[in-house]
């Protein structure tokens, strides 16, 4: 029996997993032989995540220091989205909760001129200014190195974990290096900051692409060109760039929806529906 030119999946239609991540069972037994190539020819998704979600660009990470010692600490932001107007509010609740500044506090306000946040930290009315107040937002270079932890970051139980540094710092567009301060303006505020998703298959003949983060099962790049809510429809021609090789046989596909971190996209609710298109290789 030869093999489909062309196979539709539907996450609705998943044998196991989520939307997002999942597997399907063919109804019989697929064998591609050597010279065959595939594409995704289409993918269409919602727009369903957050702007700050469970593990998408919610950690925050701070170094506090003053006269008395330093204290840093892993915020992390309430899933929901985020626009330029309560995204000051929020994290200004969440910095100042917990601070070690008693007679200190932080203000967030957005700089609408330059689309950027200003953070600072102001005397609490009625209390003494502390000069030696500072604070510090370490940039994920910095959180990667060793060197760096060992000599800036305190605290037995800080919440740090290397392999969760999916931070506000996207949203933010932080410095590369960081230094303590009382004033801070981020960069240009990025409230979409998932611009590009990757789907990843069993499909793929391992090796045939490498991505960003070194992976080797990413089939397609999906370019995200439409706001929350709204539907992402990515459609391709089959050109030879965007053909991969396959061989072997298949009884299940497993797929995954993944940012550019490698995290699984969560579209709250919503489905996925992929076509691939297969051929001889040309």
């Amino acid at each position: 029996m030869e093999y489909p030119r062309v196979i539709r999946v539907d996450s609705r239609y998943r044998s196991s997993g989520s939307p997002t991540a999942f597997s399907v069972q063919l109804p019989r037994t697929v064998e591609f032989p050597p010279e065959t190539v595939c594409y995704v020819s289409a993918v269409s998704l919602p727009v369903a995540w957050f702007n700050v979600d469970t593990f998408f660009s919610d950690k925050f990470y701070v170094c506090e220091s003053r006269a008395a010692g330093v204290q840093c600490r892993v915020i992390t932001l309430d899933a929901g989205n985020y626009p330029s107007v309560t995204l000051p509010v929020a994290l200004a609740e969440k910095l100042n909760a917990g601070k070690s500044f008693p007679t200190m506090s932080y203000s967030v306000q957005y700089v609408g001129s330059r689309g950027c946040l200003l953070i600072q930290l102001v005397s609490i009315s009625g209390q003494t200014p502390d000069g030696t107040a500072r604070f510090q937002f370490p940039s994920e270079d910095e959180l990667l190195s060793q060197n760096w932890r060992t000599a800036n970051w305190t605290g037995d139980a800080d919440g740090f974990d290397s392999t969760d540094l999916d931070t506000i710092g996207d949203l933010l567009r932080l410095p590369g290096i960081s230094a303590p301060t009382t004033s801070l303006e981020t960069g240009l505020l990025n409230v979409s900051p998932t611009d590009v998703l990757y789907l990843h298959s069993n499909i793929c003949d391992f090796g045939a692409s490498i991505g960003p983060r070194g992976e080797s099962d990413q089939i397609q790049r999906i370019p995200v060109d439409v706001s929350y809510g709204f539907n992402v429809n990515y459609i391709a021609n089959g050109s030879s760039d965007e053909c991969f090789p396959v061989r072997g046989s298949y009884n299940e596909l497993t797929f995954r929806l993944a940012n550019v971190r490698g995290r699984t996209v969560d579209l709250h609710g919503g489905f996925m529906s992929i076509e691939l298109t297969f051929a001889p290789r040309m």
